[in-house]
């Protein structure tokens, strides 16, 4: 008798972070600058929904600690994904970087209410909801999902 395939224990993450560059041969080898060089690195950063997303890099220099520096929307006037920041190559040897991504719940709020103020939506209290009581849709799921540390050596 054939079993019957269960349903995964949690859910996808809801926000999808992937396709890191610089990628050489696929993420199999590191990529290459030199001391100096500022490289530009970039994800695509994808979720279903109209929610703003919030990225950041960690980047991790050969011999010191991790740093966070918050990663920037590149192409935000076509709709695109890609979401980078710039890595200022200071010392010899190899480095590591990461990405990640996740909703922003207040920032998405605060859209929403604007768009219902912008739209002539009149009633919208401080706590967000209408004039019929209801409670202006806010999503309240935190997603967060990391890319494999890349490599960069120097």
């Amino acid at each position: 008798m054939a079993s019957t395939p269960s349903l995964p224990r949690t859910a996808p993450p809801r926000v999808l972070v992937s396709r890191p560059a610089p990628a050489v041969d696929a993420g199999r080898r590191a990529a290459k600058a030199t001391v100096g060089d500022t490289v530009a690195v970039s994800v695509d950063v994808i979720r279903d929904g109209h929610e703003v997303l919030r990225g950041e890099l960690r980047v991790k220099p050969p011999g010191g600690r991790w740093q966070t520096v918050p990663l920037v929307h590149l192409d935000p006037e076509s709709l695109g994904v890609r979401w980078g920041a710039p890595i200022a190559v200071d010392r010899p040897g190899p480095w590591r970087w990461t990405a990640r991504a996740w909703v922003d719940t207040y920032a998405s709020w605060c859209h929403e209410v604007r768009r219902k103020v912008d739209g002539g939506q009149t009633g919208i209290d401080q706590e967000g909801h209408d004039s019929r009581g209801q409670i202006v849709e806010r999503q309240d799921v935190v997603d967060v999902l990391l890319v494999e540390p890349a490599k960069l050596v120097v």
